[in-house]
Parts: structure tokens; sequence; C-alpha cells
């Protein structure tokens, strides 16, 4: 049975009062008619003990804020913070720490290798980036270098001593051609290396030339 038949049942037929037939519930306010000549009307304001009146219930889904649930400062994600009230990381510092760059483990390379590939493994996502620092002093010519790889387009920027007269000059190349990120120094032996796969393992490509020895030494920070 609905509120009003429930409320029509109870009022009709009560001491001094008017056989109720019909009426109309809007909001709060129940109005009801009596079967009487004149057409009265009666408006009944519902009191519902323990139930959520309109109002609650539209601050309950609606946008705005009410007492009944959090506020937009608390629903705000950005002002969300780790700590020990809060273990849980929230999207948005999931998000954060996903795009912060990433230093790799330094990894090294055989410059005696054949050509072949070499895995970056452990990124925590897909890299727009991949800068690299390598150096080797084993063998001369000795290497300082820099890098950077997207993937598509790779150049890197070379200091090299011991190999070139005076001895302990350094001099400084900028390595465009072919686009590789990773290259040592050298006139006929070295090797070179290019991003060939960007994931969250990333593949080198390396490319000797001659028969360079000793060990290349690389580290890399992964930018997303």
């Amino acid at each position: 049975m609905g509120v009003i038949a429930k409320i029509l049942a109870h009022l009709t037929g009560q001491p001094g009062g008017q056989t109720l037939t019909g009426g109309t519930a809007t909001g709060e306010d129940l109005t009801l008619k009596d079967n009487t000549t004149d057409n009265n009307t009666t408006t009944v304001t519902l009191i519902r003990a323990g139930l959520l009146t309109g109002t609650q219930k539209t601050d309950l889904t609606d946008a705005g804020d009410s007492t009944l649930h959090y506020h937009t400062a608390d629903r705000n994600a950005d002002n969300h913070v780790g700590g020990s009230t809060n273990a849980i990381l929230t999207v948005v510092e999931k998000t954060r720490l996903l795009l912060a760059p990433q230093v790799l483990t330094p990894f090294t390379y055989d410059m005696s290798t054949a050509d072949g590939t070499q895995n970056i493994t452990s990124i925590n996502g897909v890299p727009k980036l991949i800068e690299f620092k390598f150096s080797h002093d084993e063998t001369e010519p000795r290497t300082i270098g820099s890098g950077s790889d997207d993937g598509t387009t790779a150049t890197c920027m070379l200091s090299g001593s011991g190999y070139y007269d005076p001895p302990g000059m350094y001099i400084v190349a900028n390595e465009t051609s072919g686009s590789y990120s990773i290259k040592t120094m050298g006139d006929t032996n070295y090797v070179r290396g290019k991003i060939t796969t960007m994931g969250t393992t990333s593949v080198i490509t390396w490319d000797k030339v001659g028969s360079p020895t000793g060990t290349l030494t690389v580290h890399a920070v992964c930018h997303f």
C-alpha cells in the first residue's frame, strides 16, 4: 500500500473528519480532497521519521556540498596524500609516480660482442625519451659521452682522449649519421647503438665497427 493510500485509510471515518477520496503529493506536502460538494482541500505535511527528505536525497546525488557527504575538497584527488592514514595510493599519486623520471640501474656492454641487441628492463612504463650517459677507459681511445633517444630520433655528444695528438686532448663530436644515441670514440674500432624498441623493456640494437675492446658502462634516465 502506498503512502497516500495509507493516509487515506487512516483518516477516513475518523471522528469529526471528512471522508477523503484522493490527493496528490508534491515534495513533502500531500494535498487531499474531501468528497463534499464544496470540494475543500486539505494539505498535510508529511514527517517521515528516520527517512531522508527529498532535499537530503538530492544532496546525496548532486554535485553540491552538504553535511551528508564528503565535500568538494575531500573528493578532489589532488588533495589526497599518502601516509599512515592513507596508505593506498590514489590514481593521481600513481600517475605522478609513473610520470616522474626513472633512473635505471647502470648496465654494461662488452664492446667486443658481435652485432646484436641488449634489453633494458624494469622500466615503470613506456618512455617518451631515454637519456644516456656512457663511458669507458680501459682501452684507447677513451670515451665519455651522452645521448638521447625517443625510439625514432637519436643524437649523442662525445668527448674522447688518449687517441688524439697531442695526448689528453678532448674533442667533441655530434653524432648524426645513422642517428645513434650511444657511440664510442674511434676511427676504425668502435660500437654504436640506438633504441629500436621503446617499452617497459626497451631494446638497444648495437652495431660494432672494426674490433673494439673494453667494457662500456651506461647510465640511463627514462622520461615518461
